[in-house]
């Protein structure tokens, strides 16, 4: 295959091409005193990879003396060892921790956002949680192991945000299954956040985020009301699939591939989940019919009689 022909940007899952504003950037996180015992942490970018990385980070904050720290997050997530590496640095600071989602807190920036001891959703910012992910090269052996392996860190993180939020982690693993996107008062709805911030924040979210099943909260079913993947190998090398739906009373019929393209399956989710958005928006009520006026020649010589008495 030449270069030409491969898609380096997807393949590695990165949310950077349309962060036009951050090439050429070094700064992949930023420290500033704002007053005496105050910091403000800027978290910006990818979380490992090409952006924010624990090591560099975490020193730095070792390092600070502060009694307070203000996180502000603008993220799409990124590597989950660091992102979890990060969260714990800041669980352990003596420092006061208070987290703004400015704009997005997705994937490992959202259990970075765990940390907090405040929680607080700009107007408009969102949040969303799945499962771990990787790539991997390999047989058979290889991926069941490695998907033992997705499903332990996937049950790891569900603990994060069962400690946070409370409830219960096997729910919130559904939850990350499905990935569910959250509104700033559907965040605080859930216990992830403590409340909607009175300021909007100026930043804009550029990240591309069509590398998730779900290309942001506009795109995403409410949490609940969300459709649920089943994906089961059949006969023949094919892959059935079927997507179920609140209330999930009864699934569809598997369609059974002859070969599984994914990319016409994930079209398949996005397009189950604009059904369920449309499903799940208010319908405007009817407007009420005009009355039809009938004409009734007795009452109406009872009441030209009445008047004239």
């Amino acid at each position: 295959m030449s270069t030409e022909d491969r898609e380096p940007v997807r393949r590695l899952r990165t949310a950077r091409s349309r962060a036009q504003l951050r090439q050429g950037r070094t700064d992949w996180y930023r420290i500033s005193s704002l007053a005496d015992g105050i910091d403000e942490v800027y978290i910006y970018d990818e979380i490992g990879w090409f952006g924010v990385t624990a090591a560099d980070l975490v020193q730095e904050l070792r390092g600070l003396r502060s009694k307070q720290l203000s996180v502000r997050l603008n993220t799409p997530g990124g590597d989950t060892f660091d992102s979890i590496a990060i969260g714990n640095a800041l669980r352990a600071h003596p420092a006061t921790v208070d987290v703004t989602v400015d704009a997005l807190a997705a994937s490992g920036g959202s259990i970075i956002a765990m940390a907090g001891d405040t929680v607080t959703m700009a107007p408009g910012s969102q949040m969303m949680i799945h499962d771990a992910w990787t790539m991997d090269i390999g047989n058979a052996a290889v991926f069941r192991e490695l998907a033992d392996f997705l499903d332990g860190q996937s049950d790891n993180v569900a603990s994060i945000y069962q400690a946070h939020a409370g409830g219960k982690t096997a729910d919130w693993r559904a939850r990350m299954q499905v990935e569910t996107w959250y509104s700033a008062q559907e965040a605080v709805d859930a216990g992830l956040a403590d409340k909607v911030g009175t300021v909007a924040s100026q930043t804009k979210n550029d990240w591309d985020l069509s590398i998730f099943m779900y290309a942001g909260r506009e795109k995403a079913p409410p949490p609940g009301a969300r459709p649920v993947v089943v994906l089961a190998h059949g006969g023949g090398g094919g892959t059935s699939a079927a997507v179920l739906t609140p209330p999930n009373e009864a699934a569809t019929e598997p369609d059974t591939l002859d070969t599984f393209d994914p990319e016409a399956f994930r079209t398949a989710i996005r397009e189950a989940a604009a059904q369920a958005v449309a499903d799940a928006t208010p319908k405007p009520a009817p407007a009420p019919e005009e009355p039809v006026y009938t004409p009734n020649a007795d009452l109406f010589r009872e009441a030209f009689e009445e008047a004239c008495r």
